[in-house]
């Protein structure tokens, strides 16, 4: 402050001793300035020439100041000139050393704060106003990717902020080196001055912060109407306590803006929720492809990796991470490299290191086998981690060595390896899968998780850390890690080492998980990528899904006009009496596949699984209603439709017309009966479908009655060509080729058909099928198995005798 009073007090005293420093007369004319330019350089001449620069830097340091001063007291934005840095800061020390202490009067009760620029214990300066405009507005608060939502008044300070969310006012510029030169792409504008904040801005907070009463959490809906006070309503706390006066949600697994928390306490970034939902479908893709006409029905999905589908499928509009890498919340899915390795320590270093390595697996999880990531680690880790629970969890890419020294000689190898690989392909050598943009090699990348070593081993193991960076190797260690980076987990996922809030390289949160959920997810990567069928492992119990059947109570409704629903394909009710929601008409699907009910507690997990438990079950009664008006026939109440006994809702058989129940009814039909009635029965069945079970609608719970569906249907169709094999061999073809329209990834029904195709002697019909085949197995980057090869070959041969 005393060198900005110098500047501008004693600079004009200083440059008024000088004396005038322009020449007499002030030359006005072009051939004066032409004679002033040309005459000798003197001392004298040089003092009037700096005098006259001191009086120009003085009037702008005297504009800076009073722009300060006017845009402070009127609490408007006045045009800035763009000063040197020097004097930018010295005309802002001037304005906080002279010209605000009236503001401070005007808005008592304000903690005190100094400047940016300012040393983080100083707490004697006048307030520092961070929102512009009139009114009171909204900002939000960043605290560990959590965003919340809070009513800054105009006059508010940074050391309020950092007093209400820090429990200390003069941590105020910790808030402030976190968010400077911060760009915001969503409303405009970059920080530059941290004493003008706008509204829509979001400011990050150290990851220590905590909400004050009354912020609202981002996507949390309130209990009660909003207080008239300073926000506008308390916190919905993420996992609701027993105490908690919030009433809980139908499902336990709860998604924030950064990722999805699951019952158990598993909390997964969005990214990886993503890889494991894309592992899902291509594990509906596998059990499609190795499904054998007959075969009992496949399992649903893990329940984990279900609770993770469910989240990614119902809140697709997520807000994205902050605006750059280092934002919180945008922590990568699993552990940067890092030149010393990583160690893990806390609660949450188990579950931490069990997510970094489903990560890791999880990685082009889907397709694209030649990039997908691969982990090392011992035997003493893996069982620490997964406690034995690996039977059928082993993937082609996860690699467990006996011992410490095992894992870091096979890393000490595979170092060499790519190293050597890299530089033959630079010498054109080797053949390196390489990025399409850039040229250049790529390897994959590989995660070394083993235990903090002995100080024997711990040399060796920083040096395997060290050249790994350059390799795309990761190296993560589970204990306190001396010679690199430790990370303190909290249970949550949370890292709660004091520094790393402060450290743009160190991730706020990094993703945890349970046993169970690591299990889970690594048995479907593993069916996802290999297509094997998983073997039920103790303790985790499989849920069937049976087929579709009636109750024995039906409700008889002789005299009334039967109103109609199709849902193999397109789902609709034919001339329904009112339009009808998307809602009702996922009901009616619903009720479709559950012919014995639901009760209203059900129906609302599987259509508003995110909805407090009495808004769930009022709009399942509102759906209920609509879907009643729907399939009313004129003359007649709803209630003969929709009806609910035993506080189970159910379509009524003997008034709704469904095609799923009338498809099931002629397939039982057909199986007791024979000959030319067989065969009719099961082509009025056939003739039904029109498309998968309801269309392209992506219910979060349809994919196994959807797929019993599908496979019923093949049975159909392969029970006929069975029938017409004999008498109508080139019916029975057809028949067959039209069963791998409806599922061209089952390698059965291509062998069924090469085999009629074979009898009709057709051996280019057995090699276009095979062609069709490799085709759609690329979707699954998967090849003909050996036993399809075979059957080819030796068609093919028997062709030739």
């Amino acid at each position: 402050m005393t060198r900005a009073l110098i500047l501008l007090i004693g600079l004009p005293i200083a440059l008024v001793r000088v004396g005038w420093p322009l020449p007499q007369p002030v030359p006005l004319s072009q051939g004066q300035l032409v004679e002033l330019f040309q005459m000798p350089m003197t001392g004298t001449r040089l003092l009037k020439l700096a005098a006259c620069v001191g009086w120009v830097i003085w009037l702008i340091l005297l504009y800076a100041a009073a722009v300060e001063i006017g845009g402070r007291l009127s609490n408007t934005r006045l045009p800035r000139l763009q000063l040197p840095a020097p004097l930018q800061l010295a005309a802002a020390g001037l304005v906080g050393a002279t010209a605000l202490p009236a503001a401070a009067v005007a808005s008592p009760g304000h903690q005190s704060v100094a400047v940016a620029t300012a040393t983080p214990n100083v707490s004697t300066t006048p307030p520092v106003k961070i929102v512009k405009g009139r009114a009171d507005q909204t900002v939000t608060f960043v605290v560990r990717g959590q965003r919340y939502h809070a009513i800054v008044r105009k006059r508010d300070t940074l050391s309020k902020i950092a007093k209400l969310w820090l429990g200390d006012a003069n941590r105020w510029p910790e808030i402030c080196a976190l968010n400077r030169h911060r760009h915001f792409e969503r409303v405009g504008g970059t920080l530059r001055d941290c004493d003008l904040i706008y509204p829509g801005w979001d400011l990050r907070l150290p990851h220590d912060a905590v909400a004050p009463p009354g912020a609202r959490m981002a996507g949390a809906s309130t209990t009660r109407p909003s207080p008239p006070a300073v926000v506008p309503a308390p916190i919905t706390p993420a996992q609701p306590s027993p105490a908690s006066s919030t009433p809980p949600t139908n499902t336990h697994e709860q998604a924030d803006q950064t990722g999805v928390t699951l019952p158990d306490g598993s909390w997964i970034p969005w990214a990886l929720a993503a890889s494991l939902t894309a592992a899902a479908a291509m594990i509906w893709l596998q059990r499609r492809r190795r499904y054998v006409p007959g075969d009992p029905v496949d399992d649903d999905l893990p329940q984990p990796i279900r609770q993770i589908r469910r989240q990614v499928l119902s809140l697709p509009r997520v807000e994205e991470p902050a605006e750059d890498a280092h934002a919180p919340g945008a922590a990568p899915i699993e552990v940067a490299p890092r030149a010393s390795g990583t160690g893990l320590v806390g609660e949450g270093a188990y579950a931490a290191a069990r997510a970094a390595i489903v990560a890791a697996l999880a990685s082009d999880a889907a397709t694209n086998a030649q990039h997908r990531s691969e982990v090392l680690i011992d035997g003493a880790t893996h069982s620490l981690l997964f406690e034995g629970e690996d039977a059928n969890a082993q993937l082609p890419q996860l690699r467990v060595v006996e011992n410490t020294e095992q894992a870091l000689t096979a890393m000490e190898t595979e170092l060499l390896r790519r190293s050597r690989l890299l530089d033959e392909q630079s010498a054109g050598i080797a053949d390196v899968p390489q990025e399409k943009a850039s040229g250049t090699a790529v390897v994959t990348a590989l995660l070394l998780v083993m235990q903090a070593p002995s100080e024997g081993a711990a040399l060796r193991t920083r040096a395997c850390a060290s050249l790994g960076v350059e390799l795309n190797v990761s190296t993560l260690l589970v204990g306190e890690w001396v010679h690199g980076t430790t990370l303190h987990i909290g249970v949550d996922g949370h890292v709660t080492d004091g520094a790393a809030g402060m450290d743009p390289a160190r991730p706020d949160r990094l993703a945890v998980m349970s046993l169970d959920a690591a299990v889970a997810a690594m048995v479907a990567l593993r069916e996802a990528q290999t297509g094997e069928s998983p073997s039920p492992t103790p303790g985790h119990p499989r849920s069937q899904t049976p087929r579709i059947h009636h109750s024995s109570t039906t409700v008889h409704e002789p005299s009334i006009a039967k109103a109609q629903l199709r849902m193999l394909g397109a789902v609709e009710i034919p001339d329904a009496s009112r339009p009808v929601r998307a809602k009702a008409l996922e009901l009616a699907v619903l009720l479709a596949c559950h012919p014995d009910g639901l009760s209203t507690r059900d129906i609302g997990e599987h259509l508003e699984p995110d909805a407090r438990l009495s808004q769930s079950d009022q709009r399942v009664h509102t759906n209920a209603s609509n879907l009643r008006l729907a399939l009313a026939r004129p003359g007649f109440d709803g209630k003969h439709y929709l009806i609910k006994t035993g506080g189970r809702y159910r379509l009524n058989p003997a008034t709704v017309d469904v095609d799923l129940w009338k498809f099931y009814e002629l397939v039982s039909a057909a199986k007791r009966s024979d000959g030319e009635a067989r065969v009719a029965l099961l082509r009025e069945a056939v003739d039904l479908s029109h498309g998968p079970l309801a269309g392209d609608h992506a219910y979060d719970w349809i994919m196994p009655h959807r797929e019993s569906a599908r496979r019923s249907l093949i049975d159909v169709h392969v029970m006929l060509a069975e029938l017409l094999l004999t008498a109508d061999p080139d019916g029975a073809s057809d028949v067959l080729t039209d069963s791998i329209a409806i599922d061209p990834y089952n390698e059965e029904l291509y062998r069924r058909a090469m085999r009629a195709r074979h009898g009709l002697g057709d051996a280019d019909g057995v090699r276009q099928l095979l062609r069709a085949l490799q085709a759609n197995l690329r979707d699954l980057d998967a090849e003909p198995t050996p036993e399809t090869q075979a059957l080819v070959a030796q068609l093919l041969q028997d062709r030739k005798r």
